[in-house]
């Protein structure tokens, strides 16, 4: 998957709720989207981190690496890995991830350190509620009555 799609806005649970609850937009879920992935850190990033740990204070090393060689790399990901699997010609590409998470987290395995990302959330199209009240159902409202 070489093609870099537009990124997709990402929104927490909470946002997501509140999107609903304000009634502008009716929300369509397509399906969950997943990233998995580890990264080494480095020999000279862990020497530095050691140093940094006898004598206090913050890690540069470690967070510039984690931000921009896991964390932006996996939200590339994510948001291709949406356009890919659940974009169609019939609805168009998606319009977000909804009730994104993200966990970091540290592995150190034999003298190893690695750091690994887990992301999730599920891709959603939107779809505009109509401000005459009237239900987006499909069965006509003359045929319901």
């Amino acid at each position: 998957m070489t093609q870099n799609y537009p990124y997709l806005p990402i929104f927490s649970m909470h946002e997501s709720k509140l999107l609903q609850e304000q009634g502008e937009v009716r929300v369509q879920p397509l399906g969950l989207v997943f990233v998995h992935k580890t990264e080494g850190m480095g020999v000279f990033r862990d020497v530095l981190a050691r140093i940094k740990d006898f004598f206090g204070g913050n890690v540069g090393t470690y967070n510039n690496s984690v931000h921009t060689d896991l964390i932006i790399p996996a939200l590339r990901e994510l948001s291709d890995l949406a356009h890919h699997i659940y974009g169609s010609e019939s609805l168009g590409a998606p319009d977000a991830i909804l009730g994104f998470v993200m966990n970091v987290q540290p592995l150190s395995s034999k003298g190893m350190s690695m750091m690994q990302v887990t992301m999730f959330g599920t891709v959603v199209k939107f779809h505009p509620v109509a401000a005459s009240g009237a239900s987006s159902s499909s069965v006509p409202e003359t045929a319901a009555a």
